[in-house]
């Protein structure tokens, strides 16, 4: 196992590698973070996302629709 893994916060799911969380995205807390990356799946986040967001990258399925968006916070 990787001395860097760490078992997080398991009401959010987390786990953590180094500076790295993975875990589920729940935008009211998560829009507050500072120097951050969120990846996240459209359905998981807001509808009015395009809108209030800084969307750096987004990644699309094979029938071009979002699969992806990469946040920049």
């Amino acid at each position: 196992m990787q001395e860097e893994f760490i078992i997080g916060d398991q009401s959010k799911r987390e786990t953590k590698f180094d500076k790295f969380s993975i875990r589920a995205v729940f935008w009211p807390e998560d829009m507050n973070l500072k120097n951050a990356l969120i990846i996240a799946s459209p359905w998981s986040l807001p509808p009015d996302i395009k809108e209030r967001a800084n969307i750096i990258k987004t990644f699309y399925f094979k029938t071009t629709a979002p699969a992806f968006y990469v946040i920049a916070l």
